[in-house]
């Protein structure tokens, strides 16, 4: 029995987040998935150039109960291997409500691009294939951006002391 379906649409934000190790580009992938209802043992993979790509999160965050997550690392030493990031449904028709996110280091210039993305059934043959596609790229807000914002309000508030939020304590004297 192959799963019912449309064709399968899977769309991604990138997210540049705040590097935590000097010369690495951190980055978030936030994927959706719709036009699909999968069956128990049956899923999806998404593919990741080695060259572009490095240090996959793993183990992948939970998505919820409905999905099993598994990650493979990109191999540029062996035969170029992709990364995989899969997903198996672990019940028919499992919730797509929420995004399948995946941390990673890229070593590319701009921000990620388009992932190649196979759908199998349950005896893991290829029923659809293609290209994620991009929603938008958000920059994650620098510190020093926040911190000016915080700053300027600050010395608004202290001009206009009339203007500036107000909190009123009432105490009860017995």
């Amino acid at each position: 029995m192959s799963p019912v379906s449309s064709a399968i649409s899977i769309h991604f934000q990138a997210v540049d987040l705040a590097d935590s190790t000097v010369g690495e580009d951190l980055w978030q992938s936030r994927y959706t998935v719709s036009d699909y209802v999968f069956e128990s043992d049956t899923g999806f993979s998404l593919f990741f150039d080695p060259s572009f790509y490095r240090t996959l999160q793993s183990p992948a965050a939970l998505i919820n109960a409905d999905w099993d997550i598994l990650v493979t690392q990109p191999n540029t030493l062996l035969f170029s291997d992709n990364g995989i990031y899969d997903a198996l449904a672990l019940i028919d028709s499992p919730s797509l409500t929420h995004t399948f996110n995946l941390t990673f280091i890229w070593l590319g210039t701009n921000s990620p691009s388009n992932q190649f993305f196979e759908v199998y059934d349950f005896s893991f043959n290829t029923t659809e294939s293609g290209q994620t596609q991009l929603i938008k790229s958000i920059p994650e807000p620098s510190i020093l951006w926040l911190f000016s914002i915080g700053v300027f309000l600050f010395f608004i508030f202290q001009k206009n002391p009339a203007q500036s939020p107000t909190f009123n304590v009432h105490r009860e004297i017995l």
